[in-house]
C-alpha cells in the first residue's frame, strides 16, 4: 500500500500494471492535473483505460449560475475544466479513444441553493444543504436534461484508452 497523492508517490513498481484507473470527481481536487493524468497512464497495461468524471466548466448552468455555480466550490476544486480542455489534457499525456461528454446529473440544485444563500436566504443546512434541496433538485430537473441532451451539462464524463503499441 501506498501513502500520499499520485502526483508524488513512487509508482515505479506499479508501472503497466493496471488494466483500469478510475478519477471520478479527483482532477478537480489536485494542484497539476497533467502530472496526475500522466501518472495514470503510466500505471496503465497497454489497452487499458482511464474513466472518470468531474465538473465541465463550459456548462450551460456555470453561464447562467455565475460564481455561485457549484462546480467551482472553492476551496476544495482548485481546477475549473472545461470539455475541450479535458480531452486535450489526456491526448496530451498520450491517450487514444478518448471521449468526454455530459453525464446526467442534477448539480444546478446547488447552483440555485448558492444563488439563494448569496441572495440573503438562511436555510437551517444539514451536510452543506437546505432542506427544501429535494425541492431544489426536482425544479432544475428539465435544465439539467436539456442541458445533458444538447452536451452542455455541468459534469462531464471521460473514457481514454491507453494505445496498444507504445
Amino acid at each position: 500500500m501506498e501513502t500520499g497523492t499520485l502526483e508524488t508517490i513512487d509508482i515505479g513498481p506499479h508501472r503497466g500494471r493496471y488494466d483500469t484507473v478510475s478519477m471520478n470527481h479527483v482532477v478537480e481536487h489536485v494542484l497539476e492535473p497533467q502530472v496526475m493524468i500522466q501518472r495514470a497512464f503510466d500505471l496503465l497495461r497497454p489497452g487499458g483505460v482511464a474513466i472518470g468524471q468531474l465538473p465541465a466548466r463550459d456548462c450551460f448552468e456555470e453561464r447562467l449560475a455565475g460564481w455561485f455555480w457549484g462546480g467551482y466550490h472553492f476551496p476544495r476544486h482548485l481546477q475549473a475544466i472545461t470539455y475541450a480542455g479535458m480531452r486535450r489534457l489526456l491526448e496530451g499525456c498520450g491517450f487514444a479513444q478518448v471521449r468526454v461528454h455530459a453525464a446526467p446529473h442534477v448539480q444546478s440544485a446547488l447552483s440555485l441553493q448558492n444563488r439563494l444563500i448569496a441572495a440573503g436566504w438562511r436555510p437551517r443546512m444539514r451536510f452543506g444543504k437546505a432542506p427544501i434541496y429535494s425541492g431544489l433538485i426536482l425544479l432544475v430537473l428539465p435544465f439539467e436534461t436539456i442541458a445533458w441532451l444538447l452536451g452542455k451539462g455541468g459534469i462531464m464524463d471521460f473514457f481514454a484508452r491507453k494505445p496498444m503499441e507504445q
